[in-house]
């Protein structure tokens, strides 16, 4: 069985400890800076599979999600910086990006990316985010 029924647990356990902890990180993303390589695993997804995941996942969202189409590597980033520079509590944070995480779950559900392409999705995302990070900062002093 999938983790997806303990998703909610795992999100609420990790998510604020990775928000606060890299908020307080040092380091800044150099730009063009490379993403580590990602070794998901390459099993397929079979389509039973994929429909009792997605089940699960829309009894896990949230019943008003607020869900605004933003790309989940903006809205994490937005996450980030509250906890950063404005010392947004990093529970409240990853409550307000929980809506966003569990749209980018079934996205990657839906996408039906073959597990030979997972690798190079996952590193443009990263890439994604080392772009948006520095992008927000520069706005926050400029306004």
């Amino acid at each position: 069985m999938p983790s997806i029924p303990h998703l909610p647990q795992i999100y609420d356990q990790a998510v604020p400890v990775l928000l606060a902890l890299t908020a307080n990180w040092s380091h800044h993303p150099a730009p063009g800076s490379t993403a580590p390589p990602y070794r998901p695993a390459h099993r397929p997804l079979n389509s039973h599979r994929r429909a009792t995941m997605l089940s699960t996942l829309n009894t896990l969202a949230p019943p008003h999600a607020h869900y605004d189409s933003c790309p989940w590597t903006q809205a994490l980033a937005h996450a980030w910086h509250a906890v950063r520079n404005r010392g947004s509590n990093p529970k409240e944070a990853a409550h307000g990006l929980w809506p966003h995480y569990v749209h980018r779950v079934r996205t990657w559900l839906t996408a039906e990316t073959p597990p030979t392409e997972r690798a190079a999705q996952l590193a443009a995302a990263h890439a994604q985010l080392c772009a948006t990070l520095p992008t927000l900062a520069a706005r926050r002093r400029i306004t």
